[in-house]
């Protein structure tokens, strides 16, 4: 708005929905539920539900955000973030389900070392696979 952008202008709102999934990823998720995203946005815009469709469904359309489920939970994802997220996703796949291509790592020394590296802490979830993934007898 302080740029003279109109409050319910279409290019406002598609820029607030790629701007909230940025937050979002800052506070570390992925994407959000799409019950979560339409609320937020329209709160954060300060417009109606309608405009905030309206502008989702473009968003996707043009493939800047993408729906996909999570579980049985509808989400959206920034386009990019997804894309990174799946092809992580694969190359799990492929190393649960094949030959580790490292020598045996030690998860207590290892992984807080990436925690310092990277200046975040893991989720239990994340240390309890990665852990999992590490220790795992090679073939």
């Amino acid at each position: 708005m302080k740029l003279g952008i109109e409050k319910t202008a279409m290019i406002r709102v598609r820029a607030g929905i790629s701007f909230a999934l940025t937050e979002a990823m800052d506070q570390g998720h992925c994407g959000l539920p799409t019950d979560d995203l339409m609320p937020l946005a329209e709160k954060l815009l300060e417009v109606s539900i309608d405009l905030v469709r309206a502008a989702l469904d473009l968003e996707i359309s043009e493939g800047t955000v993408v729906a996909d489920s999570v579980g049985e939970t509808r989400c959206v994802f920034l386009a990019g973030l997804h894309r990174a997220e799946r092809l992580i996703a694969e190359r799990l796949v492929q190393l649960a389900n094949g030959e580790l291509p490292w020598a045996w790592i030690d998860p207590d020394k290892a992984l807080p070392w990436v925690e310092e590296r990277i200046g975040l802490a893991l989720a239990e979830s994340q240390v309890a696979a990665i852990s999992s993934h590490l220790c795992r007898k090679r073939w």
